[in-house]
């Protein structure tokens, strides 16, 4: 008799088995890296940024990086001054600072972010952690951007000061960062970086306070005399003397 060349039912099945596996546990090829637009990165960029700096001095210093949407930028390294000035999103994952350096390889994984800053020919790797919005609503969104002080009102101390300033300009932030520069042409002769929120009870005003220290409002306040996205009016009291400035956004 003429022996059977079929298959056993069972070994049938298990060569199916064994080829379905194999079908789906072969290596798939790596998908690319979707590259974001500029438009993607203006928009995630936005807030302030903790870093961690990696150098050829230390490994260990700490800093901040903060874009506000008027394309500000602020800049801080521990124990140095800050550095201020305009951006520009130039591509997916690199930011110009100022004519002077840029932020490159930028990489946002939620509220995290690595890269490069670029600063005077002085290049270090970052990463950090965004700070979350602290402060919101319509009058943050037309006081949160670069001020400078004009001339009006008491604006006369540009022309008489001990510190040979000509120039002050201040910054507010979402982000409760109050941030002021006294300057001499280009050059930076003293500064200041607070912390800054609405006072709790009066509408008219917003508190500031150094970091580590208690809120006193007040003591620590200043009063907004008028608000638009074109001009800002503020009074301050000096042991019991009123001041008035007048503010317009910094180009």
């Amino acid at each position: 008799m003429k022996k059977s060349t079929c298959l056993p039912v069972f070994l049938m099945l298990c060569l199916i088995l064994l080829g379905a596996c194999s079908k789906d546990t072969a290596p798939q090829p790596e998908q690319p890296a979707i590259e974001k637009t500029k438009a993607e990165l203006s928009t995630e960029i936005l807030g302030k940024w903790t870093l961690g700096l990696e150098s050829v001095r230390t490994l260990a210093e700490t800093g901040s990086i903060e874009f506000l949407a008027d394309s500000t930028f602020i800049y801080q390294e521990l124990n140095k001054n800050g550095v201020v000035g305009k951006y520009l999103v130039v591509s997916g994952n690199e930011i110009t600072l100022a004519n002077n350096g840029k932020v490159s390889g930028i990489s946002i994984e939620g509220t995290k972010l690595s890269g490069s800053v670029t600063w005077n020919a002085n290049t270090v790797k970052v990463s950090g952690d965004k700070v979350s919005i602290a402060i919101t609503g319509s009058k943050t969104e037309l006081l949160a951007r670069a001020w400078t002080l004009t001339k009006f009102e008491d604006g006369y101390i540009l022309n008489d000061n001990d510190l040979g300033a000509d120039k002050i300009n201040v910054i507010f932030s979402k982000a409760g960062t109050y941030f002021g520069q006294f300057l001499a042409g280009t050059h930076i002769v003293e500064e200041a970086n607070m912390n800054w929120k609405w006072h709790s009870t009066k509408s008219d005003r917003l508190v500031y306070w150094e970091t580590g220290s208690q809120v006193n409002e007040e003591k620590n306040y200043v009063i907004i005399r008028e608000l638009t996205s074109s001009i800002l009016k503020t009074t301050e009291y000096t042991d019991g003397e009123e001041t008035n400035f007048t503010f317009i956004p910094l180009k």
